[in-house]
């Protein structure tokens, strides 16, 4: 793991796919369980994005806070 990264890093090198759809049913948020480095290098995690996305669905990525480095 390359260590802590502003929030703002993260949403610098995020390449968007496209807008969510205007209307219809609630967004869905994707959760994977495991840092952004992980989850954004798994495949399965885009081909169920981007299949909810062509089918409509408002869905969002989410990924768990990175972790802090602590002070010795």
């Amino acid at each position: 793991m390359t260590g802590w990264k502003s929030w703002k890093t993260y949403r610098e090198d995020e390449s968007w796919v496209e807008p969510l759809p205007k209307g219809g049913d609630l967004p869905w948020a994707l959760f994977y369980p495991a840092s952004y480095e992980v989850g954004s290098a798994n495949l399965g995690m885009h081909h169920v994005y981007r299949a909810l996305r062509r089918s409509g669905v408002g869905v969002e990525r989410f990924f768990p806070a990175p972790s802090r480095p602590t002070d010795p």
